[in-house]
């Protein structure tokens, strides 16, 4: 038989394969991925060859000659085939290579004026319909709560601030009547005060609002949130207190009223100053996170509304900030210690209770966070209000629970309080931060982010093994001629692995995980080095295009997995 033939007999039975691999869950798939995993590409001729081969696995509309290891295009419109050659050559790496992280960027500073001193706390709201987001800051010293208008291009302006009873410590908000409009909650700031005032969105005149009747919480009432806690479909209403009750709950009637409050008494010695909500224990029921002087506390939802069951994260919390930094599908906590400033993150385990925690700098006197995706890596990162320094400090996340170090920004003097959201509708995620000003008038730093564009993203699906959940990232050049690293890490010691390529996801099950790329090549024949570690390179050709998806994903040998695999996040780039 000729080589040629050989080669496309060869070519055809590794798909046959794979398509077992993919989609059968018996031990004939385990064998063949095995294979896959532990032999080097078969060439024509039936030797084999230490250089490592992309081998072509499946459709997608394009065809490998391995003759010349090119990707062919179908013809569009009657166009010629062009050839590509996304990997023209393999290059494994000696020693592993840290993926570079992005480096941000936030135009200067523009500050606006406030109403009050000494800013406290801030809501990001389309309080006027327009299609942009605005902010609402209460102040600490004042009877004045500023509306901040967005023009949508960033840009920010008020009318006369609308005055208040109280002098606020916290605000909340949300559609309390069901009208389409956002609406505000603020707190009495004052020390024995019960009072949080209802300030509903009024239509006729939008960006301004209308008082409704004042409720009362525990004592000393300092921050508040929305969100429907018994599941009846209205908005509902959590106030954490300093001094009596940490925790009163009022459920909402629809009407922009509530009914009576209620204490929660599991919560009725803690002091919160700080409160946060999120599904840790994943039920579908809402549960907070309060931060208080002492320690912060996890009040996990029943879904009538109350709260009993608790749990503790570590450290005490003077702000607390909920998102999955550690890319496990499951939530944890970021916080800041009260009296030194140090962070913390708690990682979740997706049961209501937490892994164990990771300490981070936020330097001296970090009083506010904001936890967002500022670099579009699809890894929420976190800022902190720097109060002391003057500045916005920007944590990027790594995806495994550990943040890259601070990225510094200026903001005007004793910032206190951090807002974030797309002033300008770029995409991108900028920041406000309302500051003290040393007690003369205060203002609102807006930064505009102007970031690079980050084309790398994580799309989970890691599969844990003996290192934990694999950590894949990716850095490099992903224009024509540049070089890719493909960086992984934690996984098993100086195991077989194989890197999936894809020009489309796929997200089917495979080995109790989830293969994320269409299989279109694998490339065989790599191993994690003895810490679990390795970098693969590839060269893009000259001629690859712009804007094309490529995802990636490696899979490796792992006796400590579900069924004897372990495998990385999903990893995509988009060319430039």
């Amino acid at each position: 038989m000729p080589g040629g033939s050989v080669e496309i007999l060869l070519n055809a039975l590794l798909a046959l394969l794979f398509i077992l691999v993919v989609r059968s869950q018996n031990r004939v798939r385990a064998y063949f991925l095995r294979i896959l995993l532990l032999e080097p590409v078969l060439v024509a001729g039936g030797g084999h060859k230490d250089t490592i081969k992309p081998r072509r696995l499946k459709g997608a509309g394009l065809r490998l000659r391995l003759s010349e290891n090119r990707l062919h295009l179908p013809p569009t419109h009657g166009a010629m085939r062009t050839p590509l050659s996304l990997f023209s050559y393999l290059l494994i790496l000696a020693s592993t290579v840290s993926a570079q992280s992005a480096q941000l960027d936030f135009a200067p500073e523009q500050p606006y004026e406030l109403a009050g001193a000494q800013p406290r706390d801030a809501e990001v709201r389309d309080f006027d319909r327009d299609g942009d987001l605005d902010i609402a800051v209460c102040a600490q010293a004042d009877f004045e709560i500023s509306v901040l208008l967005n023009d949508g291009n960033g840009n920010f302006s008020h009318d006369e601030p609308f005055h208040t009873g109280v002098r606020s410590w916290g605000m909340g908000s949300g559609d309390l009547n069901g009208d389409g409009w956002f609406d505000l909650v603020v707190t009495d700031g004052e020390n024995q005060a019960t009072a949080v005032e209802v300030y509903l969105g009024d239509p006729n005149n939008p960006g301004k609002f209308l008082q409704a009747p004042t409720i009362h919480a525990g004592r000393f009432p300092i921050d508040a949130l929305m969100d429907d806690f018994n599941g009846d479909g209205l908005q509902d209403l959590a106030v954490c207190n300093n001094v009596l009750y940490g925790l009163t709950i009022f459920l909402g009637n629809g009407d922009g009223t509530f009914g009576p409050p209620y204490h929660e008494p599991s919560l009725a010695g803690f002091s919160s100053n700080r409160i946060a909500k999120g599904d840790f224990n994943e039920d579908g029921i809402v549960d907070l996170v309060l931060g208080g002087f002492s320690s912060i506390r996890l009040a996990l939802g029943a879904g009538d509304g109350t709260f009993p069951t608790l749990a503790s994260p570590s450290g005490s919390g003077r702000s607390v900030a909920v998102a999955d930094f550690n890319m496990d599908g499951h939530l944890d906590v970021a916080g800041i210690y009260i009296y030194t400033g140090d962070g913390f993150l708690s990682l979740g385990d997706g049961q209501g209770g937490f892994l164990g925690s990771i300490p981070f700098d936020a330097g001296d006197w970090g009083l506010d966070l904001a936890a967002e995706d500022f670099n579009l890596d699809g890894i929420p990162d976190l800022a902190v209000a720097a109060d002391n320094f003057h500045q916005v400090q920007v944590f990027l996340g790594r995806g495994d629970g550990n943040l890259e170090p601070l990225q510094a920004f200026s903001t005007g003097p004793e910032p206190q309080v951090l807002a974030a959201g797309d002033w300008d509708g770029d995409g991108w995620i900028d920041l406000a931060a309302p500051y003290r000003n040393y007690g003369q008038t205060a203002y609102i730093s807006v930064l505009l982010n102007q970031s690079p564009v980050e084309p790398w993203q994580l799309l989970g699906h890691a599969l844990n093994g003996a290192g934990g959940q694999p950590l894949l990232r990716g850095s490099g050049v992903a224009s024509a001629g540049g070089t890719l690293l493909l960086d992984l890490e934690n996984g098993a010691a100086g195991v077989p692995a194989g890197t999936v390529v894809g020009l489309q996801s796929n997200y089917s099950p495979l080995y109790g995980g989830i293969l994320v790329p269409a299989p279109d090549y694998i490339f065989q024949g790599l191993n994690t080095d003895n810490a679990g570690q390795l970098t693969h390179g590839l060269n893009l050709p000259p001629n690859t295009p712009a804007n094309m998806e490529l995802f990636f994903q490696i899979w490796m040998l792992d006796n400590a997995g579900v069924q004897g695999y372990a495998a990385s996040n999903g990893l995509m780039v988009t060319t430039w």
